[in-house]
C-alpha cells in the first residue's frame, strides 16, 4: 500500500473504526479503487460490518464480483454507487441476484454490459424487478426472451418499469408500425424508455413546429430510434442547416434521419 494511504488508514484507525476494516479496504486502491471513493464508502458502511473481518465479510463480495467479471474500472464505480453490496451475502443475495440476472440477459458478459451503464439495479431485489417485469414482457406483450435479453442489455432501466409503463411504450412502439420480432423493435423501445410521455410528446411538437408532420417523425423514429431523442436546440440548429444551407428537402431528412446526430461542419465546406 502507498505511503499516504498507509498513513491514511492510520490515522482513521487511530479513531472509533476498526482497523482491519479500515486497513482491507484501504489496499484495494491496488483494484482501481480511489482515495476519495473507498472514504466516501467507508463513510456509508454499518457498523456491524466495521466490527466484523474483513477476510470474511468484505473480500468475499470483491472475489465474487471479480468472478463473474467484473474488475476495474467497473468495479469501484459499482461499489461506490451501490455500498449496499458490501452489506449483503455472497450466497443469500448477489449469487441468486446474478442467477436472475442470467435469466434475463444469458451471459456473466452480458450482465457486466448492463452494469456499466446502469450499476443501480444492483440495489434492487429481483423479486421487486425482474421477476414482476419479465412476464409482463413475455406474456402479456409477446417478446421473445431473446428480445428481453437484447432490451435488458441496451436499457436495463426496463426492469424497474411497472406494468403500466410498459403498456404505454409498446402502444407507441406499435403506432410506429414495429411489431414485437421486427429487427428493430428493442431498439425503438429501449430510446422510448428514457423518454416520459409529456417529453415524448414535446418531441413530436417540436418536429411538428420544423415542418414535419406526425407520419415523417414516425418513419424517422422507426428508422432511426436516436431521432426522437435530440434536444430541442441542436434539432432546430440542425434542420435550419441542413435545408436553409445543405439544400436538402424535409424528405431527404426523413430518408435519412441519421444526418441529424453527424457532425455538419466537413458539409458545411462541400456544400459552399
Amino acid at each position: 500500500m502507498p505511503s499516504y494511504l498507509r498513513d491514511t488508514a492510520a490515522e482513521l484507525t487511530t479513531t472509533a473504526t476498526p482497523t482491519a476494516c479500515v486497513a482491507e479496504m484501504f489496499s484495494w486502491v491496488v483494484v482501481g479503487f480511489s482515495l476519495s471513493g473507498l472514504t466516501f464508502i467507508l463513510a456509508g458502511l454499518r457498523p456491524m460490518v466495521l466490527v466484523s473481518d474483513p477476510a470474511r465479510t468484505l473480500q468475499p463480495k470483491l472475489d465474487f464480483l471479480s468472478s463473474v467479471g467484473i474488475t476495474a474500472p467497473l468495479l469501484p464505480r459499482l461499489v461506490s454507487l451501490t455500498p449496499i453490496i458490501l452489506h449483503r451475502s455472497v450466497e443469500a443475495h448477489l449469487a441468486p441476484h446474478f442467477d436472475s440476472l442470467r435469466e434475463v440477459l444469458g451471459s456473466d458478459l452480458n450482465i457486466v454490459a448492463a452494469l456499466r451503464h446502469m450499476p443501480f439495479v444492483m440495489r434492487y431485489s429481483p423479486k421487486a424487478t425482474f421477476l414482476r417485469t419479465l412476464p409482463v414482457l413475455l406474456d402479456v406483450h409477446g417478446l421473445t426472451p431473446s428480445e428481453v435479453s437484447k432490451l435488458v442489455t441496451l436499457q436495463p432501466g426496463v426492469i424497474l418499469l411497472g406494468p403500466d409503463r410498459i403498456g404505454e411504450i409498446i402502444q407507441v412502439v406499435k403506432n410506429a408500425d414495429v411489431e414485437p420480432g421486427s429487427p428493430m423493435f428493442v431498439h425503438v423501445f429501449a430510446m422510448l424508455t428514457k423518454l416520459k410521455t409529456s417529453t415524448l410528446e414535446n418531441k413530436f411538437a417540436i418536429y411538428r413546429s420544423l415542418g414535419f408532420d406526425k407520419e415523417d417523425v414516425t418513419v424517422m423514429l422507426r428508422w432511426y430510434p436516436t431521432s426522437i431523442g435530440i434536444s430541442e436546440e441542436k434539432l432546430k440548429k440542425t434542420v435550419s442547416f441542413l435545408i436553409g444551407k445543405a439544400g436538402l428537402s424535409r424528405e431527404d431528412i426523413v430518408t435519412f434521419p441519421n444526418i441529424l446526430v453527424r457532425r455538419l461542419l466537413p458539409a458545411a465546406v462541400v456544400f459552399h
